[in-house]
Protein backbone atom coordinates (compact mmCIF):
# COMPACT_ATOMS: atom_id res chain seq x y z
CA UNK A 1 0.00 0.00 0.00
CA UNK A 2 2.59 2.67 1.15
CA UNK A 3 4.88 1.89 -2.41
CA UNK A 4 1.39 2.19 -4.44
CA UNK A 5 0.03 5.58 -2.78
CA UNK A 6 4.03 7.11 -3.52
CA UNK A 7 3.86 5.65 -7.14
CA UNK A 8 0.13 7.04 -7.41
CA UNK A 9 1.22 10.52 -5.72
CA UNK A 10 4.49 10.45 -8.44
CA UNK A 11 1.83 10.11 -11.54
CA UNK A 12 -1.27 11.94 -10.95
CA UNK A 13 0.14 14.98 -8.50
CA UNK A 14 2.45 16.61 -11.40
CA UNK A 15 -0.94 15.97 -14.00
CA UNK A 16 -3.63 17.52 -11.52
CA UNK A 17 -1.73 20.44 -11.05
CA UNK A 18 -0.66 21.52 -14.41
CA UNK A 19 -4.30 20.80 -15.28
CA UNK A 20 -5.12 23.26 -12.24
CA UNK A 21 -2.95 26.31 -13.21
CA UNK A 22 -4.34 25.66 -16.72
CA UNK A 23 -7.35 26.72 -15.64
CA UNK A 24 -6.32 29.40 -12.69
CA UNK A 25 -4.19 30.42 -15.96
CA UNK A 26 -7.38 32.04 -17.56
CA UNK A 27 -9.01 33.80 -13.98
CA UNK A 28 -9.01 37.62 -14.44
CA UNK A 29 -10.72 39.83 -11.62
CA UNK A 30 -9.99 40.77 -8.40
CA UNK A 31 -8.18 39.85 -4.30
CA UNK A 32 -7.52 41.32 -1.31
CA UNK A 33 -5.44 39.64 1.17
CA UNK A 34 -4.39 40.29 4.94
CA UNK A 35 -1.38 39.19 6.92
CA UNK A 36 -2.14 38.81 10.98
CA UNK A 37 0.35 38.05 13.77
CA UNK A 38 -1.42 35.14 15.66
CA UNK A 39 1.52 35.32 18.88
CA UNK A 40 -1.48 37.46 19.82
CA UNK A 41 -5.32 37.73 21.60
CA UNK A 42 -7.18 38.67 19.66
CA UNK A 43 -4.61 38.60 16.37
CA UNK A 44 -3.03 41.58 15.09
CA UNK A 45 -3.56 42.41 11.09
CA UNK A 46 0.59 43.54 10.39
CA UNK A 47 -0.49 44.63 6.58
CA UNK A 48 -3.23 44.35 3.51
CA UNK A 49 -2.66 44.04 0.27
CA UNK A 50 -5.14 44.70 -2.72
CA UNK A 51 -5.25 44.15 -5.99
CA UNK A 52 -6.77 43.42 -9.89
CA UNK A 53 -5.55 40.72 -12.18
CA UNK A 54 -6.21 41.18 -16.18
CA UNK A 55 -5.73 38.31 -18.96
CA UNK A 56 -5.68 38.94 -22.84
CA UNK A 57 -5.41 35.88 -25.32
CA UNK A 58 -2.43 34.01 -24.42
CA UNK A 59 -0.02 36.32 -24.07
CA UNK A 60 -1.08 39.26 -21.53
CA UNK A 61 -0.70 39.02 -18.09
CA UNK A 62 -1.41 42.38 -15.92
CA UNK A 63 -1.03 41.82 -12.08
CA UNK A 64 -0.98 45.15 -10.05
CA UNK A 65 -1.26 45.57 -6.28
CA UNK A 66 -0.79 47.81 -2.88
CA UNK A 67 0.67 46.63 0.03
CA UNK A 68 -0.84 48.84 2.63
CA UNK A 69 1.14 48.65 6.27
CA UNK A 70 -2.09 48.43 8.87
CA UNK A 71 -0.73 50.47 11.82
CA UNK A 72 -1.52 54.70 11.50
CA UNK A 73 2.16 56.42 10.47
CA UNK A 74 4.41 53.28 8.88
CA UNK A 75 5.40 53.78 5.93
CA UNK A 76 3.15 55.02 2.55
CA UNK A 77 1.43 51.82 0.62
CA UNK A 78 3.83 50.41 -2.22
CA UNK A 79 2.45 49.40 -5.63
CA UNK A 80 3.75 46.83 -7.64
CA UNK A 81 2.91 45.82 -11.07
CA UNK A 82 4.09 42.12 -12.67
CA UNK A 83 3.05 42.57 -16.40
CA UNK A 84 3.35 40.35 -19.64
CA UNK A 85 2.93 41.04 -23.51
CA UNK A 86 3.97 39.67 -26.30
CA UNK A 87 7.26 41.29 -26.42
CA UNK A 88 8.59 41.21 -23.09
CA UNK A 89 8.16 40.78 -19.64
CA UNK A 90 8.04 43.25 -16.77
CA UNK A 91 8.02 44.15 -12.65
CA UNK A 92 7.62 47.53 -11.55
CA UNK A 93 7.01 49.47 -8.32
CA UNK A 94 6.07 52.52 -6.50
CA UNK A 95 6.18 54.63 -3.17
CA UNK A 96 2.30 55.79 -2.65
CA UNK A 97 -0.60 56.33 -5.09
CA UNK A 98 1.05 59.19 -6.47
CA UNK A 99 4.79 57.56 -6.89
CA UNK A 100 6.91 57.42 -9.87
CA UNK A 101 6.36 53.80 -11.14
CA UNK A 102 10.61 52.51 -11.22
CA UNK A 103 11.44 49.45 -13.48
CA UNK A 104 12.24 46.63 -11.44
CA UNK A 105 13.10 43.50 -13.77
CA UNK A 106 12.33 43.56 -17.45
CA UNK A 107 13.04 40.51 -20.30
CA UNK A 108 12.75 40.73 -23.58
CA UNK A 109 10.74 37.57 -24.91
CA UNK A 110 10.98 35.50 -27.91
CA UNK A 111 7.85 35.40 -30.12
CA UNK A 112 4.94 34.13 -28.89
CA UNK A 113 5.19 30.73 -31.64
CA UNK A 114 8.68 30.15 -30.13
CA UNK A 115 8.62 26.32 -29.85
CA UNK A 116 11.55 26.62 -27.36
CA UNK A 117 9.67 29.15 -24.58
CA UNK A 118 6.61 27.63 -22.64
CA UNK A 119 5.18 31.33 -22.30
CA UNK A 120 2.63 29.51 -19.66
CA UNK A 121 5.55 29.64 -17.26
CA UNK A 122 4.51 33.73 -17.21
CA UNK A 123 0.82 33.03 -16.43
CA UNK A 124 1.23 30.18 -14.36
CA UNK A 125 2.43 32.65 -11.68
CA UNK A 126 -0.32 34.11 -11.03
CA UNK A 127 -2.07 31.30 -10.46
CA UNK A 128 0.24 30.24 -7.45
CA UNK A 129 -1.51 32.10 -4.82
CA UNK A 130 -4.99 30.46 -5.63
CA UNK A 131 -3.71 26.96 -5.81
CA UNK A 132 -2.58 25.77 -2.66
CA UNK A 133 0.55 24.14 -4.16
CA UNK A 134 3.57 25.67 -1.73
CA UNK A 135 4.57 25.86 2.19
CA UNK A 136 5.82 28.57 3.42
CA UNK A 137 9.02 29.96 5.07
CA UNK A 138 11.49 29.82 2.38
CA UNK A 139 8.36 28.25 0.40
CA UNK A 140 8.05 24.90 -1.64
CA UNK A 141 6.52 25.73 -5.22
CA UNK A 142 5.60 21.83 -5.61
CA UNK A 143 4.88 21.62 -9.34
CA UNK A 144 8.33 22.84 -9.94
CA UNK A 145 10.43 20.98 -6.97
CA UNK A 146 8.95 17.59 -7.90
CA UNK A 147 10.62 18.01 -10.74
CA UNK A 148 14.14 19.29 -9.37
CA UNK A 149 17.24 16.69 -8.83
CA UNK A 150 17.22 15.90 -5.26
CA UNK A 151 13.63 15.85 -4.52
CA UNK A 152 13.01 13.01 -2.88
CA UNK A 153 9.25 11.17 -1.84
CA UNK A 154 10.51 9.24 1.32
CA UNK A 155 7.15 7.45 1.69
CA UNK A 156 3.49 8.06 1.54
CA UNK A 157 -0.05 6.48 3.36
CA UNK A 158 -3.04 7.36 3.88
CA UNK A 159 -4.49 9.45 6.62
CA UNK A 160 -7.57 10.86 7.80
CA UNK A 161 -10.47 12.43 5.63
CA UNK A 162 -9.42 10.73 2.49
CA UNK A 163 -5.89 12.66 2.74
CA UNK A 164 -2.72 11.59 1.73
CA UNK A 165 0.73 12.00 4.06
CA UNK A 166 3.75 11.96 1.80
CA UNK A 167 7.38 12.20 3.61
CA UNK A 168 9.70 14.07 1.05
CA UNK A 169 13.09 14.97 1.33
CA UNK A 170 14.62 17.96 -0.71
CA UNK A 171 17.13 20.78 -1.09
CA UNK A 172 15.53 23.88 -1.23
CA UNK A 173 18.42 25.87 -3.53
CA UNK A 174 20.63 24.39 -6.31
CA UNK A 175 23.34 24.46 -3.45
CA UNK A 176 21.55 22.23 -1.24
CA UNK A 177 22.67 24.97 1.51
CA UNK A 178 18.83 24.64 2.68
CA UNK A 179 17.79 21.60 3.05
CA UNK A 180 13.89 20.13 4.81
CA UNK A 181 12.36 17.10 5.98
CA UNK A 182 9.48 16.32 6.20
CA UNK A 183 5.74 15.38 5.37
CA UNK A 184 2.62 17.50 3.37
CA UNK A 185 -1.09 15.98 3.70
CA UNK A 186 -2.51 16.27 -0.03
CA UNK A 187 -6.39 15.87 -0.63
CA UNK A 188 -6.04 13.86 -4.19
CA UNK A 189 -10.17 14.49 -4.47
CA UNK A 190 -8.99 18.51 -5.11
CA UNK A 191 -6.13 18.66 -7.78
CA UNK A 192 -3.70 17.43 -5.00
CA UNK A 193 -4.18 20.46 -3.27
CA UNK A 194 -1.71 20.87 0.01
CA UNK A 195 -3.89 20.40 3.35
CA UNK A 196 -1.28 20.71 5.94
CA UNK A 197 2.57 20.06 6.07
CA UNK A 198 5.33 20.19 8.65
CA UNK A 199 9.11 20.71 8.01
CA UNK A 200 12.83 19.95 9.54
CA UNK A 201 15.17 22.77 8.22
CA UNK A 202 19.10 22.64 8.22
CA UNK A 203 21.13 25.80 6.55
CA UNK A 204 24.62 26.26 5.65
CA UNK A 205 25.68 27.77 8.83
CA UNK A 206 24.05 25.16 11.09
CA UNK A 207 20.93 26.88 12.05
CA UNK A 208 17.99 24.60 12.36
CA UNK A 209 13.95 25.37 12.53
CA UNK A 210 10.62 23.90 12.26
CA UNK A 211 8.35 24.81 9.88
CA UNK A 212 4.40 23.82 9.82
CA UNK A 213 1.56 25.10 8.38
CA UNK A 214 -2.26 24.75 7.09
CA UNK A 215 -4.27 25.98 4.23
CA UNK A 216 -8.34 26.43 3.98
CA UNK A 217 -10.04 26.76 0.98
CA UNK A 218 -13.66 27.39 -0.44
CA UNK A 219 -14.90 26.48 -3.94
CA UNK A 220 -15.19 28.49 -7.08
CA UNK A 221 -16.68 27.43 -10.82
CA UNK A 222 -15.88 23.87 -10.17
CA UNK A 223 -12.99 23.63 -8.14
CA UNK A 224 -11.24 24.86 -4.90
CA UNK A 225 -9.15 28.58 -4.06
CA UNK A 226 -7.34 29.05 -0.51
CA UNK A 227 -8.62 31.45 1.58
CA UNK A 228 -6.68 30.91 4.19
CA UNK A 229 -2.69 29.74 4.93
CA UNK A 230 -1.24 29.59 8.65
CA UNK A 231 2.43 29.17 9.13
CA UNK A 232 4.37 28.44 12.41
CA UNK A 233 7.89 28.71 12.43
CA UNK A 234 9.89 27.54 15.94
CA UNK A 235 13.85 27.85 16.28
CA UNK A 236 16.17 28.68 19.52
CA UNK A 237 16.60 31.89 18.04
CA UNK A 238 12.94 32.47 17.88
CA UNK A 239 10.68 32.80 21.12
CA UNK A 240 8.45 32.97 21.28
CA UNK A 241 7.35 30.90 17.73
CA UNK A 242 6.43 32.92 14.45
CA UNK A 243 3.19 32.08 13.87
CA UNK A 244 1.25 34.11 11.08
CA UNK A 245 -1.95 33.89 8.89
CA UNK A 246 -2.57 34.85 4.97
CA UNK A 247 -6.54 35.33 4.52
CA UNK A 248 -7.13 35.50 0.75
CA UNK A 249 -10.53 36.55 -0.94
CA UNK A 250 -11.45 36.86 -4.70
CA UNK A 251 -13.77 38.21 -6.95
CA UNK A 252 -12.56 35.96 -9.99
CA UNK A 253 -13.92 35.33 -13.39
CA UNK A 254 -13.05 32.86 -16.10
CA UNK A 255 -11.76 34.49 -19.38
CA UNK A 256 -12.06 38.13 -20.21
CA UNK A 257 -10.05 40.74 -21.76
CA UNK A 258 -8.50 44.13 -21.59
CA UNK A 259 -7.34 46.75 -24.23
CA UNK A 260 -3.91 45.17 -25.19
CA UNK A 261 -2.20 48.83 -24.74
CA UNK A 262 -2.72 48.36 -20.52
CA UNK A 263 0.13 45.49 -20.96
CA UNK A 264 3.11 47.55 -21.55
CA UNK A 265 5.04 50.16 -20.21
CA UNK A 266 3.66 53.19 -21.97
CA UNK A 267 0.60 52.62 -19.50
CA UNK A 268 2.86 53.72 -16.43
CA UNK A 269 4.10 56.22 -18.37
CA UNK A 270 7.63 54.44 -19.32
CA UNK A 271 9.45 54.37 -22.39
CA UNK A 272 9.20 51.25 -24.59
CA UNK A 273 12.31 48.81 -24.31
CA UNK A 274 14.99 48.87 -27.21
CA UNK A 275 16.45 45.85 -28.25
CA UNK A 276 15.80 42.07 -29.40
CA UNK A 277 15.68 38.27 -27.32
CA UNK A 278 19.24 37.36 -28.16
CA UNK A 279 21.12 40.46 -27.71
CA UNK A 280 18.96 41.23 -24.63
CA UNK A 281 17.96 45.17 -23.87
CA UNK A 282 20.07 48.19 -25.76
CA UNK A 283 22.89 49.93 -24.00
CA UNK A 284 22.22 53.33 -22.39
CA UNK A 285 23.74 56.33 -24.40
CA UNK A 286 24.64 57.65 -21.64
CA UNK A 287 28.58 57.43 -21.13
CA UNK A 288 30.67 56.89 -17.75
CA UNK A 289 34.24 58.01 -16.73
CA UNK A 290 36.12 54.63 -17.22
CA UNK A 291 38.20 55.02 -13.94
CA UNK A 292 34.73 54.94 -12.01
CA UNK A 293 33.79 51.67 -10.08
CA UNK A 294 37.35 50.58 -9.24
CA UNK A 295 37.32 50.24 -5.44
CA UNK A 296 41.03 48.46 -5.01
CA UNK A 297 41.53 46.29 -2.31
CA UNK A 298 39.04 46.61 0.56
CA UNK A 299 38.03 43.79 3.14
CA UNK A 300 34.86 42.40 3.12
CA UNK A 301 31.45 44.81 3.47
CA UNK A 302 29.81 47.31 1.90
CA UNK A 303 31.09 50.43 0.29
CA UNK A 304 29.44 53.34 -1.57
CA UNK A 305 30.75 53.54 -5.42
CA UNK A 306 30.23 56.63 -7.32
CA UNK A 307 30.00 57.49 -11.54
CA UNK A 308 30.35 60.34 -13.19
CA UNK A 309 27.01 60.08 -15.52
CA UNK A 310 27.48 62.31 -18.95
CA UNK A 311 24.31 62.94 -21.03
CA UNK A 312 25.46 63.22 -24.57
CA UNK A 313 21.58 63.48 -26.05
CA UNK A 314 19.70 66.40 -26.74
CA UNK A 315 17.10 65.43 -24.22
CA UNK A 316 17.33 64.61 -20.27
CA UNK A 317 17.67 60.96 -19.64
CA UNK A 318 16.51 59.64 -16.02
CA UNK A 319 17.65 56.18 -14.48
CA UNK A 320 14.35 54.59 -13.25
CA UNK A 321 15.18 51.26 -11.66
CA UNK A 322 15.85 49.23 -10.39
CA UNK A 323 14.66 49.98 -6.84
CA UNK A 324 16.81 49.66 -4.11
CA UNK A 325 17.45 45.48 -2.88
CA UNK A 326 20.10 43.78 -1.96
CA UNK A 327 23.96 42.99 -3.15
CA UNK A 328 24.55 46.10 -5.31
CA UNK A 329 21.59 48.83 -4.83
CA UNK A 330 21.83 52.59 -6.20
CA UNK A 331 20.86 55.40 -3.21
CA UNK A 332 19.65 58.06 -5.13
CA UNK A 333 16.22 58.89 -5.37
CA UNK A 334 14.49 57.51 -8.19
CA UNK A 335 13.68 58.46 -10.96
CA UNK A 336 17.31 60.74 -10.93
CA UNK A 337 17.62 62.63 -13.87
CA UNK A 338 20.67 63.81 -16.21
CA UNK A 339 19.79 66.92 -18.20
CA UNK A 340 20.98 66.95 -22.25
CA UNK A 341 24.14 67.58 -22.25
CA UNK A 342 25.13 67.33 -18.63
CA UNK A 343 26.81 65.25 -16.35
CA UNK A 344 25.77 64.31 -12.64
CA UNK A 345 27.35 61.89 -10.02
CA UNK A 346 25.42 58.92 -9.43
CA UNK A 347 25.83 56.77 -6.34
CA UNK A 348 25.04 53.18 -5.06
CA UNK A 349 25.96 50.36 -2.65
CA UNK A 350 27.86 47.34 -3.17
CA UNK A 351 28.36 44.35 -0.89
CA UNK A 352 31.34 42.33 -0.96
CA UNK A 353 31.85 39.44 0.82
CA UNK A 354 34.40 36.68 -0.55
CA UNK A 355 37.97 36.79 -0.54
CA UNK A 356 39.18 37.78 -3.86
CA UNK A 357 38.98 39.47 -7.04
CA UNK A 358 35.62 40.68 -8.38
CA UNK A 359 33.88 42.40 -11.38
CA UNK A 360 30.40 42.95 -11.20
CA UNK A 361 28.40 44.82 -14.23
CA UNK A 362 25.33 46.13 -12.35
CA UNK A 363 22.18 46.74 -14.89
CA UNK A 364 20.18 50.19 -14.06
CA UNK A 365 17.28 51.27 -16.40
CA UNK A 366 17.55 54.25 -18.24
CA UNK A 367 14.76 56.17 -19.82
CA UNK A 368 15.67 57.67 -23.07
CA UNK A 369 13.78 57.70 -26.01
CA UNK A 370 13.27 53.74 -25.71
CA UNK A 371 14.29 52.13 -22.25
CA UNK A 372 18.06 50.74 -22.38
CA UNK A 373 19.93 49.52 -19.89
CA UNK A 374 23.07 51.50 -18.10
CA UNK A 375 26.12 48.87 -16.55
CA UNK A 376 27.18 50.16 -14.27
CA UNK A 377 30.75 48.04 -13.49
CA UNK A 378 32.45 47.72 -10.11
CA UNK A 379 36.06 45.70 -9.48
CA UNK A 380 38.47 45.00 -6.98
CA UNK A 381 40.01 42.85 -4.48
CA UNK A 382 38.51 41.50 -1.07
CA UNK A 383 41.50 40.90 1.07
CA UNK A 384 40.06 39.47 4.48
CA UNK A 385 36.47 38.28 5.42
CA UNK A 386 35.45 40.50 7.90
CA UNK A 387 35.98 44.49 7.62
CA UNK A 388 37.86 45.80 10.90
CA UNK A 389 35.76 48.38 13.14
Amino acid sequence: MPDALRARFLDEAPRAWADYLGWAARLSGTWSNDFFDLRVDPPVRLRSAAGVLKRRGRTGLLIESAHRPHAEGQREPEGEVRGANDRYAFELSRRGPDGRWRVRELKLLPPPNDPDYDRDDLRGEAARAVGGFGTGGYGLWLPAAVRRPGFAVLGARPGEDGVVRVEIDYPLDKTNQIHRTGWVEFDPAHDWQVIRYEFACGYANGGRNRIAGRHEYRPLAGRRVVTSHVTRIASADRTPAEEAESRMSYDLSDGGSADEAEFTLSAYGLPEPDGDPEAGLARSRLALDPADGELGEVPAGWYEVRYRVTNPTGGPVAVVGPPPGCGMRLTVPLPWAVPAGGSAVLTAELLVRDPGPFHYGFVAFAAEDRLRRLVLPVRGTVTRAERQG
